[in-house]
């Protein structure tokens, strides 16, 4: 779920949405397509979480080119709406220990020629 709050330079205090009312102190949860389409309301913070994620990718291409309008920047796909909004996932490095060297003596033979 999406949540919308009212943005610290906003020329509101509060505002309905949905038949909630939304404050500085307080925001409500909303569906990602609602939330979607107040993105760009400059009075309106909007948060997306991690568990947001298959919902974006899941927004029909006919809503793109309204939503690169609200967020003034171009989106064309949904993977690209799910990487302006969402942190890019940590993907966890592998950690391999280093193998050991080993030591190999060479041993050193000195031959003297006459």
């Amino acid at each position: 779920m999406a949540t919308i709050k009212i943005a610290e330079n906003a020329t509101v205090w509060s505002v309905t949405l949905f038949g909630e009312t939304v404050t500085r102190n307080d925001s409500i949860s909303t569906t990602v397509m609602q939330a979607l389409f107040r993105v760009g309301d400059r009075n309106l913070m909007v948060s997306f979480s991690e568990s947001d994620r298959e919902d974006l990718l899941l927004v029909e291409d006919k809503h793109l080119p309204f939503l690169s309008i609200e967020l003034g920047s171009p989106v064309s796909s949904s993977q690209e709406l799910v990487d302006l909004l969402l942190p890019k996932a940590i993907v966890p490095k592998k950690i391999t220990l280093p193998k050991s060297k080993k030591q190999t003596k060479v041993a050193s033979k000195s031959q003297l020629v006459e």
